[in-house]
């Protein structure tokens, strides 16, 4: 194996400098590109948003319907309109507590419980409750 020549080391160390600064101009370009790319997308982000509040405005000066306006919102690939309802829930629920109490008999333990009015008020705060089921009622806009 023959040792390099400087000539060649020279060639060598000139095609390395020319590829490092090509390389250094790929970089910054990649750098710009990037942030241009970012400036455009928030530009569409910004142009979306302001199509979206004047097609709400126009719809609510026209009296347009909600689902067609919704409709038409999707259809320009932006987020439909959200309106704020309240839902009024009636839960169910069932409280399983034991007891204990002092009683002659199985009887006695069950009359006891059963003549204490309060009970159901001490306990309230003291135990877990099981969803037992729900009833939906009106739905206003809110």
């Amino acid at each position: 194996m023959s040792s390099p020549t400087p000539g060649s080391l020279n060639e060598v160390y000139n095609q390395l400098t020319e590829v490092q600064h090509r390389l250094s101009i790929a970089e910054s370009e990649s750098a710009r590109l990037a942030r241009e790319l970012e400036r455009a997308h928030s530009a569409h982000q910004a142009f979306k948003e302001k199509v979206r509040e004047t097609a709400i405005r126009v719809a609510e000066e026209q009296s347009w319907c909600r689902p067609g306006l919704n409709a038409e919102l999707r259809g320009l690939g932006l987020e439909p309109l959200r309106y704020r309802y309240v839902v009024h829930v009636e839960l169910d629920a069932v409280q399983h507590v034991d007891v204990t109490v002092e009683a002659t008999d199985e009887d006695d333990a069950y009359h006891q419980v059963d003549r204490d009015p309060s009970l159901a008020e001490r306990l309230m705060d003291r135990s877990a409750w099981e969803y037992a089921g729900q009833d939906l009622g009106d739905v206003d806009e809110g």
